[in-house]
Order: structure tokens, then C-alpha cells, then sequence
């Protein structure tokens, strides 16, 4: 894709974490995203979840921060899943374990299949996810979901309050997606198709069906994208050296 002609018609739909987390848990990449891409828009976002077993005693994250509290102090920290080491859903639970001050043990899996089967089954209490993942689990009743990790609602889950509303500020993680193109192509070419997103992503017919998917559709600017990509990419830099968050 990198070394695509840049004829405006090669492009790569992308989700957050290869733009901004990769580069700095994997610096051996064969790619650069300000060397090799240019951004054009972003196309989507949708909420991380905090969720936990039913049987875990806690309706709200100042009850589960209690609860969490309570079992360190017993020797026994509450684990957490998410999809891997330095997975944007691990990262987010990292930020959550920090600002909220609490001990939890974070247990990887390869893959959101497995962490969520085993959330699911009683084995780990605690998981983040993404909205469109545990929507149905959440609905179900085989999940309780707590908070978005945002510092509002989401739209695609206005029933489940935000971390900030509920005492943990300083939070404001989604998972987003993004269009981009080789960089040869032209600032022309990538306004137009920019245009273009806006466009498609203004129609009825699409926002509904993001909306089914519990995604938020959500156009931006190419320099906004960049701005945003460049903005995440030093705050999960910073994070990842600070926590010592190793990939496997």
C-alpha cells in the first residue's frame, strides 16, 4: 500500500491503534505514517466499554474502584481482559487503573474473541471493549456495562454514563477509524476525496447503518486527521514509556 501509485483511487481504511500506538510499541515497522501516507478523513468512531460479569458486585465504576480496592487489600486484585499487550483497549485500562488509583491485574489474550468468552463465562470479571462488541453481550444481560471511556455519553451508547461523569476525569479514549492514502498522491486528489467522506457520510442511508453497527460516523479535514494522528501518537508515546508497556 505504501509504495502504491498515488492515483487517488489506492486507499486504506485503518483503524487508531496502527496509526498511533504501533509505531511506538513496534519501531521496526516497515512504515512511517507521516513519511509513507497522507491522512484524508476520518470515517467512524465508536465507543470503548468498561463492562463487568454480572456477578461482580458493582454497578458503577466508584463501586467497582471500591471493590477493587477491597480485593488488592486481600491479596486477590480484580484481572482485567482486553485483546493484547498494548492493544488500544489495554492502554485504556492502563488509564483507568492509574488515574484511578487502583491495583488491577491486566490479563492479555490474543485476540478480543477470547478475553470477551472468558468475561463472559466468569473466568476474568472486568473487560474493556468496543461498543459494537459487547453491544449485544451488554443487552443480553451477560455483561453489565459500567462507563464509556470518554469524558461525555457516546451517542452509539447514550445509556451508559461516561468515566468522567462518574469521578475518573482525565479519560477520553474511543476507537476510531480512518482513510488514508499513499503519499504520492496529490493534495488535490486527497481534498477531493475528503469531500467525497463528507459527502457519503452526511447521507441518510450511511449514518443508519453505522448506527446499526454502534458507530458514530464522524468526517474530518485531512488536517485535522493529521493533527489528531500526531496529537495521539505522542500522548500513547508518552504512556507507553511511562507505564513500560512492552509488546509480546
Amino acid at each position: 500500500m505504501r509504495r502504491a501509485a498515488g492515483d487517488g483511487c489506492t486507499l486504506l481504511v485503518v483503524p487508531a491503534g496502527n496509526l498511533t500506538i504501533n509505531p511506538t510499541l513496534f519501531p521496526a515497522l516497515s512504515y512511517q505514517v507521516e513519511r509513507d501516507f497522507r491522512p484524508v478523513s476520518l470515517l467512524a468512531s465508536s465507543p470503548n466499554v468498561l463492562a463487568v460479569h454480572p456477578s461482580v458486585k458493582a454497578n458503577s465504576v466508584q463501586e467497582l474502584i471500591r471493590l477493587a480496592r477491597q480485593s488488592a487489600q486481600a491479596g486477590t486484585p480484580l484481572g482485567y481482559a482486553s485483546p493484547g499487550v498494548g492493544s488500544g483497549l489495554h492502554l485504556a485500562g492502563e488509564l483507568f487503573r492509574h488515574k484511578a488509583d487502583v491495583t488491577l491485574m491486566h490479563v492479555p489474550y490474543k485476540g478480543t474473541t477470547q478475553a470477551l468468552n472468558d468475561v463472559v463465562g466468569g473466568q476474568v470479571p472486568v473487560l474493556l471493549g468496543t461498543w459494537p462488541t459487547l453491544a449485544p453481550f451488554i443487552q443480553s444481560g451477560k455483561l453489565r456495562a459500567l462507563a464509556v471511556t470518554q469524558s461525555k455519553r457516546s451517542p452509539a451508547a447514550p445509556g451508559v454514563p461516561s468515566l468522567a461523569e462518574q469521578g475518573v476525569a482525565g479519560i477520553d479514549v474511543s476507537s476510531w477509524y480512518a482513510l488514508l492514502v499513499p503519499r504520492a498522491t496529490p493534495a488535490t486528489a486527497v481534498d477531493s476525496l475528503a469531500a467525497e467522506v463528507r459527502t457519503l457520510l452526511g447521507t441518510a442511508a450511511v449514518r443508519t447503518e453505522l448506527q446499526r453497527q454502534g458507530m458514530e460516523p464522524v468526517a474530518s479535514t485531512p488536517d485535522a486527521l493529521t493533527a489528531r494522528i500526531r496529537d495521539e501518537t505522542a500522548a500513547w508515546a508518552k504512556l507507553i514509556r511511562e507505564y513500560d508497556i512492552k509488546a509480546e
